[in-house]
C-alpha cells in the first residue's frame, strides 16, 4: 500500500465513522511535504508521504484526527507569547486524552467509564489496550504524549501545570532564597522538553494570513467566526448521522471556553468605564491654580464589583482556593470601590462587603448543588443589582440555568466547560487553574 493509499484509507475510515471530523477535514487544504510528519496551521493539513509510509493505517487515522482537534480547539490561534515547543506539548496532552477516551468502546459503542474515572485509570488503558480498545478504536503511536489526568483541561491549564511541575532549579532557588544567578542552569522550558519529549508527529503551527504574516486582531476574530460556523455545521451533520458521541460533545464544549484570561477581559471591559465625567465639586489640587479651578474626575477606580463564587459540591477545594486567590488579587490590584462577595450553590450565603483597603475573609460557606440563577435572583430580590458596575462569576461550569440578561456587564470565569454550552449572555473566559482538578 502506497502512502497516498494509506492516507486515503484513513480519510475513508473517518468519513464512515466520524463525520464530525470528516466535515472539518474537508475544510483543510491537504498539502504534501517532502519532510517532517503531519501538522496544521488551521488552514492546511500538511503531511509527509515518507513518514506515513512508516506507520500503520490506525496510527495515520489517529494523527489526522489529532490535527483536526488542534483546529477545533483553536490551538493555532491561542499560543500568544508561550514557548512554541512547550505549547505543542501541552496541546498534545489535551488532544491525545480526548482521542483515547473517544476510542474506548464497550458493546453498544458507549465509553466504558466516566470521564472522572478515566482521569484516574486511563494510564492502564494505554498499558493494556487490548482489554479496552475495539477494532474501530484509534491507536495512538507508542511515542505519543498521554496522561489521562489532563482530560477535559485546556492547553493553557496544562501549560501552566507543566511550568509549575518542571520549575527550573534556578527559579526554585529564587523562590526559596529570593536570589539566583541562574548561569548555566536549564530553564523551566528546557526541563519540560527533556521530561516530556515531543513526538515527531502531530504538530500545530501558528496561524498566518494570506501575506504569510501573523494575523491581526481583526483577522483572528474573522478566523474564529468562520471556524465556529464550520464546527457548528460539523456537529449538526454528526448529530444527523447519530455520530455525536460524548467525546465529541465535550470537545465542542471545550472550544466554547475561550483561552483569554479573565484579567484581560476585565481590563478590556473596564476601558469602557474609565472616568470621563468631570465635576467641580471636588477640585483636583494637582490641577488647580490661583487664577482658575480645573474640574476633577468624578469617580476613580473600577467602581462597585460583585463577585459570585461557586462553592457547590462539584467545585474541588483546590479550585475554590483558586477562586479565593483571584478574588484577593482583584481587591489588591484593581482597587474597586467595593466588592460584594456572594458564595452560592443552589442558595446563597450572606454577602460579604469588602471595602477598598479591607482584608477579605474568603472562607468557604456552601457545598450543595449548583444553580446559576441563585446569586442573580438573591441580589435582585434584595435590591442590590443596581449598585453593581460589573459582575464576575467564578464557577466550574456545572449548571445550565440562567436568569434573563441583567443590565450589568457579566464575566463568567470558569475552570471547566458549561454543561449546556456557553451562557446565553456575558463574556466567558478561562481560569488558569494550576491544581489537581480531579474530584
Amino acid at each position: 500500500m502506497t502512502p497516498l493509499e494509506k492516507f486515503m484509507q484513513s480519510r475513508k475510515f473517518i468519513m464512515r465513522n466520524q463525520c464530525f471530523f470528516a466535515t472539518l477535514l474537508h475544510n483543510l487544504t491537504v498539502v504534501e511535504q517532502d519532510d517532517g510528519t503531519m501538522a496544521t496551521d488551521g488552514n492546511k493539513l500538511m503531511w509527509s508521504p515518507s513518514w506515513v509510509d512508516g506507520i500503520s493505517v490506525f496510527n495515520t487515522t489517529f494523527v489526522i484526527i489529532h490535527e483536526v482537534l488542534h483546529v477545533v480547539f483553536k490551538h493555532h490561534l491561542r499560543r500568544k507569547n508561550r514557548d512554541p515547543e512547550v505549547w505543542n506539548i501541552a496541546c498534545d496532552y489535551v488532544i491525545n486524552a480526548y482521542i483515547v477516551y473517544m476510542g474506548l468502546r464497550k458493546r453498544g459503542g458507549q465509553p466504558p467509564m466516566s470521564p472522572d474515572t478515566f482521569k484516574v485509570y486511563g494510564d492502564n488503558i494505554i498499558r493494556e489496550p487490548s482489554a479496552w480498545l475495539s477494532d474501530k478504536a484509534y491507536h495512538m503511536p507508542k511515542d505519543g504524549l498521554f496522561d489521562a489526568k489532563f482530560y477535559g483541561m485546556s492547553a493553557e491549564q496544562v501549560y501552566d501545570i507543566l511550568m509549575q511541575e518542571n520549575k527550573s532549579d534556578d527559579q526554585q532557588d529564587q523562590s526559596d532564597t529570593g536570589q539566583s544567578d541562574g548561569d548555566g542552569q536549564p530553564s523551566t522550558e528546557d526541563n519540560i522538553k527533556a521530561n516530556h519529549p515531543l513526538p515527531d508527529w502531530g504538530n500545530v503551527d501558528d496561524a498566518i494570513n494570506d501575506e504569510g504574516d501573523a494575523p491581526s486582531a481583526d483577522e483572528i476574530r474573522e478566523i474564529e467566526r468562520k471556524l465556529d460556523q464550520q464546527i457548528s455545521t460539523a456537529a449538526e451533520v454528526a448529530k444527523g448521522r447519530g455520530q455525536m458521541g460524548v467525546g465529541m460533545s465535550q470537545a465542542i464544549d471545550a472550544n466554547n471556553t475561550p483561552s483569554q484570561d479573565w484579567r484581560d477581559v476585565l481590563s478590556d471591559l473596564l476601558q469602557d468605564q474609565i472616568p470621563t465625567d468631570l465635576t467641580f465639586d471636588k477640585p483636583n489640587r494637582y490641577y488647580s491654580t490661583d487664577e482658575f479651578i480645573l474640574p476633577s474626575v468624578a469617580k476613580e477606580g473600577i467602581g462597585n464589583l460583585a463577585i459570585f463564587a461557586d462553592a457547590s459540591g462539584s467545585v474541588s477545594q483546590p479550585e475554590f482556593s483558586q477562586f479565593m486567590s483571584d478574588i484577593q488579587d482583584i481587591t489588591d490590584e484593581l482597587l474597586p470601590e467595593s466588592v460584594t462577595l456572594v458564595q452560592f450553590d443552589h442558595d446563597c450565603s450572606d454577602p460579604e462587603i469588602i471595602e477598598r483597603g479591607d482584608e477579605p475573609e474568603l472562607v468557604r460557606r456552601r457545598s450543595g448543588g449548583t444553580c446559576f440563577k441563585a446569586p442573580f435572583e438573591f441580589c435582585q430580590n434584595n435590591g442590590m443589582m443596581d449598585d453593581f458596575d460589573t459582575i464576575i462569576v467564578f464557577t466550574d461550569g456545572g449548571a445550565d440555568d440562567y436568569v434573563d440578561e441583567p443590565n450589568v456587564p457579566v464575566i463568567w470565569a470558569t475552570t471547566g466547560t458549561f454543561w449546556g454550552g456557553p451562557p446565553p449572555w456575558g463574556e466567558v473566559v478561562g481560569v488558569n487553574f494550576e491544581g489537581d482538578r480531579r474530584r
